[in-house]
């Protein structure tokens, strides 16, 4: 009953967005259904979480998070919205309890490590097909008729949010390829490459080829050369070279526009184009705190508030409207206690990915998990709507989780076998 649960809930939470974004952007309403059914799953997974360290660690959480709410009401910020508030501070501890969930689900074998990411990998078909159905007039173009830019987004509202999510899914393709040599698996790769071009967007595309060439590098140099090598490697040469030959327009078009973007991003600063100007995000943040009354100390140790931020934000360019680069958000957000819990929480899963690399050199399925949390992170930090973003969340705080409990696993049968 609790695997069935916990694939279902896997497999189609991309459909909770895409409620949202019909209820958001076609019937002009404003029902809280997706919301409700993601409480609902917040609490079933809180129900995994046994151990009390990881109990102890996410009530510390809870604690700044509702020190940095009443620090804000002292200081009485007007623009703070208790609602939205609690919005954010839900996704931030969703974040976690998934990580800490996710980890007891993989010890106590109720899923297993591959278990996970084929439910993972089921539920791209929702965002591809939404996708690649986009130019039948099925969903939503990824820019608006204002921006030189295009792209097709499919029923989903925000473009960062599903490039992040594909990119860190992309590399579990391959991971299960590897493990089981399924060729369903390669035609799953092949549809998010396909989705991530037509997003239209720079992380997307730059992630995809990343990705790839990675693969490729490390699939020519670490095995042994093979008639199966020889028909990969052939079919890579062939896929490549068809799809610059059906994708040369739209490859020109683009490129054309990244160089008009170059020059008008920043005045051809090259970090704000490659942020697509995010970076003034932070320069609206810091010059709002430097006027403030109060001391600056307390506003970095607690935060402005999550719509305080965004009213800030949002005042500076009407395009803002949230924090995009996830971890100068959660700064901003909630403050210096906060951003060290988070990264820690992070950067332990990373060390783990990294160990298992290293202790079991270039094996495929390690290369790909780490570059799966590689893809979250760089996107987290450059674009945004990864940690606090739910759909995104979901999905790489389940592939850090995996990373952990799967180094857990081999530090124990090498200390066996020692």
């Amino acid at each position: 009953m609790k695997k069935r649960l916990l694939a279902l809930i896997i497999i189609f939470y991309p459909i909770l967005d895409i409620i949202y974004s019909i209820n958001t952007n076609v019937l002009k309403i404003n029902l809280p259904v997706n919301q409700f059914l993601r409480l609902l799953i917040l609490v079933y997974l809180i129900t995994f979480i046994k151990k009390k360290k990881q109990l102890i660690l996410l009530s510390i959480l809870l604690f700044f998070l509702v020190c940095g709410e009443v620090f804000y009401k002292i200081m009485d910020i007007s623009q703070n919205n208790i609602f939205d508030n609690l919005s954010y501070i839900l996704k931030l501890l969703f974040f976690v309890i998934v990580i800490f969930s996710f980890e007891n689900i993989l010890r106590r074998k109720i899923l297993a490590a591959e278990d996970i990411f084929k439910y993972i990998i089921w539920s791209t078909y929702i965002i591809t097909i939404s996708i690649l159905i986009s130019p039948l007039g099925i969903g939503f173009h990824t820019y608006s008729s204002t921006v030189p830019r295009f792209g097709y987004k499919g029923l989903f509202v925000v473009h960062n949010a599903v490039t992040a999510t594909l990119l860190i899914i992309n590399p579990l393709c391959l991971y299960m390829w590897y493990k089981f040599k399924k060729k369903i698996y390669i035609i799953n790769y092949i549809l998010i490459i396909l989705s991530l071009i037509m997003l239209g967007t720079k992380s997307g595309l730059v992630g995809t080829f990343f990705v790839l060439a990675i693969e490729v590098i490390c699939y020519m140099t670490v095995t042994k050369w093979t008639k199966w090598k020889t028909l990969v490697s052939s079919c890579i040469i062939v896929f490549g070279t068809t799809m610059l030959f059906f994708f040369k327009n739209p490859i020109l078009h683009f490129i054309d526009m990244q160089r008009n973007l170059l020059q008008t991003l920043g005045g051809n600063n090259l970090y704000s184009y490659l942020v697509s100007n995010r970076n003034l995000q932070i320069y609206y943040v810091e010059n709002y705190l430097n006027k403030l009354s109060y001391p600056n100390i307390l506003f970095w140790l607690f935060g402005l508030g999550f719509s305080t931020v965004n009213s800030v934000i949002h005042l500076g360019k009407s395009d803002f409207m949230i924090m995009e680069m996830d971890f100068y958000g959660i700064l901003f957000y909630s403050g210096i206690f906060v951003t060290v819990f988070i990264t820690s929480i992070i950067l332990i899963r990373v060390y783990a990915s990294i160990r298992l690399m290293t202790k079991n050199w270039f094996d495929p399925k390690y290369l790909n998990l780490l570059l799966s949390i590689f893809m979250g992170i760089t996107h987290s930090f450059f674009g945004g709507h990864v940690i606090y973003e739910a759909m995104s969340a979901l999905y790489f705080g389940a592939v850090l989780a995996v990373s952990k409990v799967e180094y857990e696993v081999v530090a124990e049968e090498n200390k066996i076998y020692s």
